[in-house]
């Protein structure tokens, strides 16, 4: 595949029928190429075509990619704190109103360095990550003693339902097959 991506039908129903929405570069991270935007011909999902491959999808996520963030209580600025700190509380609640028992097991599905983790396990969850970034599993098992898996969730060989609430935040639309991952 030319420069780590690969052409793909659609990742939700498999119809080969698709519109280009639009092409885009990556301003934010730098990463080199351009990225077509296809919405299916039959289900209307919108996905990537060409994509990354499984094999170059790591290089897409540069270590300063915004999900991989220090601990809150690293951060410089009391403002920046406030607001992380507002999110992260406002992210428990909504896990907490939908739960069927709270606190219970909680499975965080991209839990990159484990901030959302952290602050489920202070509310009384059990908790455990999976993540494909090495360095984003080490950040939250060193720093916060978590309990990571570092890996594809369709590959990591979790126990079926063992778990009462499972969170997938900003971790879909990143997903090879998101009809499996759900």
């Amino acid at each position: 595949s030319a420069a780590g991506l690969e052409s793909t039908d659609c990742p939700n129903c498999g119809a080969a029928e698709r519109a280009t929405l639009f092409e885009i570069e990556d301003y934010l991270y730098g990463v080199e190429g351009r990225f077509a935007v296809q919405r299916c011909g039959n289900c209307g999902l919108v996905y990537l075509s060409p994509r990354p491959t499984r094999a170059a999808i790591g290089r897409y996520y540069p270590p300063s990619y915004s999900p991989y963030r220090p601990a809150i209580q690293d951060e410089r600025s009391a403002a920046m704190r406030w607001m992380r700190r507002r999110k992260l509380v406002k992210r428990r609640q909504a896990v907490e109103r939908h739960a069927p028992r709270r606190p219970g097991d909680l499975l965080d599905v991209g839990c990159s360095t484990g901030i959302f983790m952290d602050e489920m396990r202070s509310a009384g969850w059990h908790v455990t990550g999976v993540e494909m970034v090495r360095e984003a599993a080490e950040y939250a098992h060193a720093r916060f003693g978590l309990p990571v898996v570092e890996g594809d969730l369709l590959e990591v060989g979790l126990a079926p339902q063992s778990f009462d609430a499972i969170t997938l935040f900003d971790v879909l639309e990143h997903t090879f097959e998101p009809a499996a991952v759900l």
